[in-house]
């Protein structure tokens, strides 16, 4: 029993040996797996060498599969640099390893996906907690960001900006971001959170506000915290989104539980406010329904799930809880305030309440009630409609000046959504 100790912790230091010689990391877990599978496989042949080490027959250290199985014999032999390497050259070329990689991926992936693994798909969870902590600020702006690129729009760039300055703390999330973007939100003063890219905006949601929970300074101090993502393209520059935003302070409680959105709907059967922009009052960031559903909402593969779970379920829970929610503008008040939406909704063929997807179907009517976002979907990928011109052509009607990034970054954003490799 002794000896079968010695010999297992030989062979996780070689492990550790060997995955120091991989020029990117790789854990150390896989060599020892890889290794453990060929012992368990040529049993009488290691017994063999081992019998003949035992006698004192010479070994070839210069053949890199030689040598792989003289260690696998005797992990304790494994004294020099050298041997290692020449290991690592035969390990590499087997069965063994390939399945051990696809082994370990595919538990890294599983624990990546665990509810309670928030913390393992953000990168260093600690300073980003630390980050937020030290900026002292009641008000955090939290937006999403996935781009194949990592092509951050100029238009959002400029808001977010603004918002930094009017007294939000931006926390930009992102899987991956190009330099000069980076540098540009850097420059300014945002934090970036960088995280595996699981669960679209909701998961991104999820983890964060989980996060979040960690800290009762951080809860004592927040007083809103807006959930966003790059679903959507601000229209009009920064002042048209910020008045939006301060008016949906203005408007939301500051004694009990709250969640407010853009817009509404009751698609799928169930009344939710749309995930591209929520924002949530301090009683609802310290309510038990609040906190609990993110750390119990678990994270899907599908697009469709996650709506339904996450979305919709978001909304479904505070309802029943007896938190209030709103939307700025809301499917009653539109079309009831809007002439020209019922004509929208004609041309998809929309004619009953729970089809109606504002943000998709009625943008024009939400651009001139002052909505200051457009969905990325309407301009790129909205449903074809025989009577519905494209978008894209009726868009001029409504931009201002202050949308001179608006043309750069339809033309960048078309090249990422349509990036083959």
């Amino acid at each position: 029993m002794k000896e079968n100790y010695k010999q297992a912790l030989s062979l996780r230091r070689l492990s550790q040996k060997i995955s120091d010689l991989e020029t990117t990391f790789i854990s150390p877990l896989v060599p020892f797996a890889a290794m453990r599978n060929l012992q368990n496989s040529r049993p009488r042949m290691l017994k063999g060498l081992r019998l003949g080490q035992y006698l004192g027959l010479k070994r070839e250290w210069q053949q890199p599969k030689l040598t792989m199985w003289s260690l696998l014999a005797n992990p304790c032999a494994a004294n020099n640099r050298t041997e290692p390497a020449l290991m690592h050259k035969a390990l590499v070329a087997t069965d063994s390893w390939r399945w051990a990689e696809e082994q370990h991926d595919e538990r890294l992936e599983h624990q990546l996906r665990a509810g309670w693994n928030y913390r393992g798909r953000l990168h260093k969870p600690d300073a980003l907690l630390n980050k937020l902590l030290s900026c002292n600020k009641k008000k955090i702006f939290f937006w999403h960001h996935f781009d194949q690129r990592g092509f951050l729009p100029k238009s959002w760039l400029v808001v977010l900006t603004h918002l930094q300055k009017e007294g939000w703390l931006v926390v930009v999330s992102s899987s991956g971001l190009d330099a000069d973007a980076k540098k540009a939100l850097e420059a300014s003063g945002i934090v970036i959170s960088k995280r595996i890219n699981l669960g679209l905006c909701l998961g991104a949601y999820r983890d964060f506000s989980c996060l979040l929970q960690e800290s009762k300074e951080i809860s004592a101090r927040l007083q809103h915290l807006v959930l966003a993502n790059d679903s959507t393209l601000p229209l009009g520059g920064p002042e048209p989104f910020i008045n939006t935003l301060t008016e949906m302070v203005s408007k939301i409680s500051g004694v009990t539980a709250e969640l407010s959105g853009i817009t509404d709907s009751i698609e799928r059967n169930a009344y939710h406010l749309q995930s591209y922009l929520l924002m949530a009052n301090r009683p609802l960031l310290q309510d038990k329904a609040w906190n609990n559903f993110w750390q119990k909402f678990e994270i899907k593969e599908s697009k469709d799930e996650l709506i339904d779970n996450c979305e919709i379920g978001l909304s479904q829970a505070l309802l029943s809880s007896g938190v209030k929610l709103s939307a700025q503008y809301s499917l009653i008040g539109v079309l009831l305030d809007e002439e020209s939406t019922d004509d929208e909704l004609e041309q998809f063929e929309v004619r009953e309440l729970h089809g109606i997807n504002l943000s998709l179907f009625a943008w024009k009517g939400l651009l001139r009630l002052g909505c200051p976002l457009l969905k990325k979907q309407v301009l790129f990928n909205l449903r074809p409609s025989l009577s519905t011109p494209i978008p894209l052509t009726e868009l001029k009607q409504f931009l201002k000046p202050e949308d001179n990034n608006l043309h750069d970054d339809l033309e960048e954003l078309l090249r990422s959504r349509h990036l083959s490799c």
